[in-house]
């Protein structure tokens, strides 16, 4: 290239760049603009302490859960106190993994409010707090199309979906409990129950939930409940209960419509006393046993939970049938009572008379000797079953599935009629009569689920035993009690 062109070129990249000083042939610089405004102030490089995760941020009420919390800027030690806000939620212990994160173990009760709560940690002198921070859900669902209502003690059908149904599905033993009473079981699956309930006798007004507690198949307690401020919860009416006097008879009772019962108030002067209640002449719905007589005992807090849904024995040649009950505190109690088929009519149909006494009973000791009782050497003796005392026992116990309790009796000279309860929520029951005191020779034998009422011929003076089996139950050992009474 000639040394002509070479410089042609060099001149023309010169003034395409720019190339130059302020001088001759360059660009010159322009004066320096304004200052323009002071951007936001930074964050300090110190942050003050406070809480930044809490998870599960979600957990049922009626749950014992392992939480996590974090922090930034903190000095976490263990010795934090956690508060939600509610007495229901509870912290059970809890642990410093380092000084910005803790484990602690949380218990949330049936009651707790459902919604969010505010998480509170107190550390030494600091007090942190997250807002809405941990969620309570409600485990159950009511199913219906509109919200049901009952009366006080009265009968309510029901339809519950299992919302934590994939970590704890129903199983066999789920029965509602609570301000509301599983009489009748129409189905269960893991995710959905349907059917009868009782509520309390003294249940408030209004709105209520659903509550269910019960031991799974792996031995864990469960408990499951509903949001009460849910638009389909059951409301409760007032309701006021029928006067009962004592061992005078109540005629004209009636359940007169589908899904009708009665609901007495009484009265008792001691502590300690077993009720015994007749339901006698009753209508021709009840003919043939097919139809029976459902029963729940309370005391004055009106709770007719805790086993008192006791069944009711027959007499079917008097056309009577008969319940028992352990009242254990004197003072005002509470019956209700039903038919079986949740039917009601004409008195000609469902028509009876009342009829209730209170005893006092005694005592009796089940508790297993460290050799187990035989056939041969029963749990306990009743030497003499009298019509005045009627004997009770509420420590009753099977160890393990199978286990037997034998109880020789003997009925008092001038008793015709041989009574006998066992409650066992949650289990199998089976009772079994025999002719003898060597436990040996069978007469009967009745089996139910959760309770058992029988009655039988007494035979005075002559010794004869009662065998006491839970053949299945959610776990054992599992409790058991028992009433026995001739008259």
């Amino acid at each position: 290239m000639s040394k002509t062109r070479l410089s042609v070129w060099l001149a023309i990249g010169a003034v395409l760049c720019g190339c130059g000083d302020s001088g001759a042939g360059g660009t010159t610089i322009g004066p320096a603009g304004p200052v323009g405004p002071a951007g936001p102030e930074g964050k300090s490089g110190n942050q003050a302490p406070a809480l930044t995760l809490f998870t599960p941020q979600v957990a049922f009420a009626g749950r014992t859960v392992s939480v996590q919390i974090s922090g930034g800027g903190t000095a976490f030690s263990g010795s934090e106190v956690i508060d939600f806000a509610d007495v229901a939620i509870n912290t059970d212990s809890v642990s410093a993994g380092s000084v910005s994160n803790l484990r602690a173990s949380v218990s949330i009760g049936p009651s707790a409010q459902v919604g969010p709560h505010d998480v509170t940690v107190v550390s030494g002198t600091d007090v942190f707090k997250l807002a809405g921070g941990f969620t309570v859900a409600a485990s159950l669902k009511p199913n219906t199309l509109t919200a049901p209502s009952v009366g006080q003690g009265g009968l309510i059908p029901y339809d519950v979906l299992n919302v934590d149904y994939q970590a704890s599905p129903f199983s066999s033993g789920f029965r509602l409990n609570g301000g509301l009473h599983t009489v009748s079981q129409t189905s269960l699956s893991a995710t959905r129950t349907v059917g009868m309930g009782l509520a309390d006798a003294l249940i408030p007004v209004g709105a209520f939930g659903y509550q269910a507690s019960f031991v799974d198949p792996v031995a864990r307690p469960i408990t499951y409940t509903t949001d009460p401020a849910d638009s389909l919860s059951p409301k409760a009416t007032a309701r006021t209960a029928t006067a009962v006097t004592l061992t005078v008879a109540l005629p004209g009772q009636n359940f007169a419509a589908p899904l009708s019962d009665n609901l007495y108030q009484l009265s008792t002067s001691a502590n300690d006393q077993v009720l015994f209640g007749q339901f006698i002449g009753l209508g021709s719905a009840f003919a043939g046993g097919n139809v029976t007589v459902g029963a729940a005992y309370a005391g004055s807090d009106g709770k007719f939970g805790g086993g008192q849904l006791v069944p009711t024995s027959a007499n079917l040649a008097a056309n009577t049938r008969t319940m028992l009950a352990y009242a254990p505190q004197m003072g005002t109690g509470y019956i209700a009572s039903w038919p079986t088929d949740f039917g009601g009519g004409a008195v000609a149909q469902y028509g009876h008379s009342f009829l209730l006494s209170a005893l006092t009973g005694t005592k009796l000791a089940l508790t297993e000797p460290a050799i187990p009782d035989t056939a041969a050497a029963p749990l306990a003796t009743i030497a003499s079953l009298a019509a005045t005392s009627p004997n009770f026992a509420t420590d009753g116990q099977a160890d393990f599935a199978g286990d037997s309790d034998f109880i020789r009796f003997t009925a008092a000279a001038g008793t015709t009629r041989l009574y006998v309860q066992v409650v066992a929520p949650g289990a199998s029951v089976q009772l079994v009569e025999h002719s003898s005191g060597s436990c040996a020779a069978q007469v009967s034998s009745t089996t139910a689920t959760h309770a058992l009422a029988y009655e039988n011929t007494a035979t005075p003076a002559a010794q004869r035993c009662l065998q006491v089996v839970l053949p299945s139950a959610p776990k054992y050992p599992w409790p058991y009690r028992l009433i026995v009474y001739a008259r």
